[in-house]
Parts: structure tokens; sequence; C-alpha cells
């Protein structure tokens, strides 16, 4: 009977380190275990096939910053599919109200993101959603 409560704790304890890595990862930290999506998502920047548009980021987007003030790198980026990125609003947050966001420099109505490739909808979401404070 002993067993069940340290298996249950165990449990609890490897699936917050999993989550806490997971989160990690996705706000660009070293994540230990994502090298095989930086390099697939070099890649999807490079191609442009996995924004919302299957364009490319534009030049004046690659390495531009976000509103939060982090700087893209378009080496460090991951998969839309890897964030759940969808091209509309989740409970009303939005692209365009977070830290990662990087907004629209050519006028074509599409912006960046520091963690996701290829090109956002400024209405869109993905799970690393940060509200921007400022």
């Amino acid at each position: 009977m002993s067993e069940t409560p340290n298996s249950r704790r165990q449990f609890l304890r490897v699936a917050g380190a999993a989550a806490i890595t997971t989160s990690l990862a996705g706000c660009g930290g070293s994540g230990g275990g994502t090298d095989n999506s930086e390099s697939t998502t070099e890649s999807t920047d490079e191609s442009g096939g996995g924004g919302s548009k299957s364009e490319p980021v534009p030049e004046s987007e690659r390495t531009a910053e976000a509103l939060g003030g982090i700087e893209r790198d378009p080496e460090a980026l991951q998969d839309p599919e890897a964030l759940n990125y969808q091209s509309t609003p989740n409970n009303g947050q939005q692209c365009n109200g977070c830290q990662y966001y990087v907004p629209d420099q050519n006028g074509d109505g599409m912006g960046a993101c520091t963690l996701v490739s290829g090109q956002i909808d400024p209405e869109g979401w993905c799970i690393s959603y940060a509200a921007y404070n400022g």
C-alpha cells in the first residue's frame, strides 16, 4: 500500500519536470532534447512552409525584435505544429498581444515570432503565448 503514494509522487515529479522542460524549450531555453526540432525548423523557416501562409518571413522580420524586446533568431525556431499554432485567437489571447510576436514590418498584414517559424497571423495563438505588458 505504501508503493502507491510513492509511485504517484514519482509520476507527478517526472510529469512536472517534463512539463517544465517542454515549456522552457518553447521559451527559447536549451531544452536538452530538442536538437532535431531545431534542425527541421531551420529548413522550415528558410522555405517558409511552417507559418499560417506558405510564404517565407520577409527579410525585415527575420531578425527583428519582438514586442517583449527579444530578437528573432531564425536558427532557433520551432515548427508551428510543435507549439499548436493556430491562426485564430484562443479565449481572447492572440499573437499581437504576446511578448514573442514580431509586428508586421512590410505592410503585408502578417508578422513573425521569436519561437515559431514562418509568417504569423496577428490574430493567431500558440501554447507559448505570454501576454505583453508594455
